[in-house]
């Protein structure tokens, strides 16, 4: 299977984290504390690429490699997570800051240029952080499907 149709078996779990990404900027989780926000995008993140895994596992074709297809996952919503980042740094400042405020309370800097910088490299960094994520996540999800023969 060419890369091009891998989009048939990711592109689910794509927009289901587009919109958790765009809620969460909409009505931010940290009004639910740091703890539960972390637990909901940790599960968010795991059904994600669980959810590739099972979709090549139910595909039943050797062709296909999950890893590869996990990762090119992972780089869109990597991709996703940092344009989140950007619109919401330009579009709600108010929440940034409240970020702010509360970094400078624990003694970190809060220059905006500095944060800018940082927002902006997330659009290098984090797909690739999430490309190795979701070819790791995928992989077991897809090991996990295969050895427990769910149908």
């Amino acid at each position: 299977m060419k890369k091009e149709n891998y989009w048939g078996l990711m592109e689910t779990s794509i927009i289901v984290f587009a919109v958790y990404s765009l809620l969460v900027m909409v009505f931010p989780t940290t009004s639910l504390g740091t703890t539960i926000s972390s637990i909901i995008s940790i599960i968010v993140i795991l059904f994600v690429f669980g959810l590739i895994g099972y979709n090549v596992y139910e595909k039943k074709s050797k062709d296909l490699k999950v890893g590869k297809i996990g990762a090119w996952a992972g780089a869109l919503i990597g991709l996703i997570s940092a344009i989140v980042g950007i619109l919401t740094f330009y579009l709600f400042p108010g929440r940034i800051q409240e970020i702010l405020q509360q970094a400078a309370k624990a003694g970190a800097s809060t220059q905006i240029t500095i944060i800018q910088i940082g927002i902006y490299l997330n659009i290098i960094i984090l797909p690739l952080i999430y490309a190795l994520l979701g070819a790791f996540v995928s992989w077991v999800s897809f090991l996990i499907f295969k050895n427990t023969n769910i149908k």
